[in-house]
């Protein structure tokens, strides 16, 4: 299904402005990206198979504007527009590395596997990166797969995500989901599918392993609580699926040549060689 979508993107993009041509012209940046974008909006009627509430290009003043008023308006619908002031400025804070220059948003309180269809696409200067291969690892690699892990949650062997669970609601929300997003972004750029830097590579690999930390230490917390009460058979069926999920995504990462070294237990920080 998403390599389905992705294609029917590049069709609808395919008499729009080029993305050469929008780097090199910034009138022709938002036809460029209403040409990819606007297909993913989800209408039940007219675009079912959309995935996304809306998006915005936060580069322009007036679209981050629109960005941060509709992200409020989430924040006001759910009783915590206290907090919003607090929290927009992480938000935003992931469009400043530029393999995720695009980044979805969702509220916490969405689960996975839901359909909500409630993400709100945040697009940064992705004109400013290297290539088209570039941006498209960004769009199609991370961001677009991330925001189908949101809407039909994750299956890894045998076992399925089931984030109505709070604690695994709370770890794919913060680490998993990301983790997951990012590893086969990670993927495609070193196999050569997307044809990007070195400097892009080496950023894909500090990204990922932010998130594997994060990762790591959830894992970590709900391994403790299991082997503190191991007759909690909701915990176990907890760190069974967090354990296949390790399992699986190092097996996915090692494959690409590098091999995992635990730098810090206290921390839970990893490193990422070439073997």
């Amino acid at each position: 299904m998403l390599h389905l979508l992705i294609a029917t993107l590049l069709a609808a993009g395919a008499a729009a402005p080029t993305f050469d041509e929008a780097k090199a012209d910034p009138s022709k940046r938002m036809a460029h990206l209403a040409a990819h974008l606007d297909p993913l909006i989800y209408n039940k009627d007219k675009n079912p198979n959309g995935l996304i509430k809306a998006w915005y290009y936060v580069a322009d003043e007036k679209q981050l504007a629109e960005a941060q008023e509709a992200i409020r308006a989430v924040f006001k619908a759910e009783g915590r527009e206290f907090f919003y002031a607090k929290e927009v400025k992480n938000i935003f804070a992931p469009l400043e590395s530029p393999v995720k220059r695009v980044s979805p948003w969702y509220s916490d309180r969405v689960s996975a596997g839901n359909a909500t269809h409630s993400c709100l696409l945040l697009v940064g200067d992705v004109f400013s990166l290297a290539s088209e291969d570039e941006a498209r690892s960004v769009l199609e690699d991370y961001a677009l797969t991330l925001v189908k892990l949101k809407e039909n949650g994750l299956k890894v062997g045998d076992l399925e995500l089931d984030a109505n669970i709070p604690a695994l609601k709370l770890v794919s929300n913060k680490s998993l989901l990301p983790l997951w997003a990012q590893s086969g972004q990670l993927e495609a750029a070193i196999k050569g599918t997307r044809k990007v830097s070195d400097a892009f590579k080496k950023e894909l690999e500090a990204q990922y392993l932010a998130t594997h930390t994060i990762y790591a230490r959830q894992y970590a917390q709900e391994k403790k609580v299991f082997d503190d009460n191991n007759e909690n058979t909701l915990q176990k069926e907890i760190v069974d699926f967090l354990t296949e999920c390790w399992k699986t995504d190092h097996a996915r990462v090692e494959a690409l040549g590098f091999k995992y070294t635990l730098t810090n237990k206290e921390t839970n920080e990893y490193s990422l060689e070439k073997k």
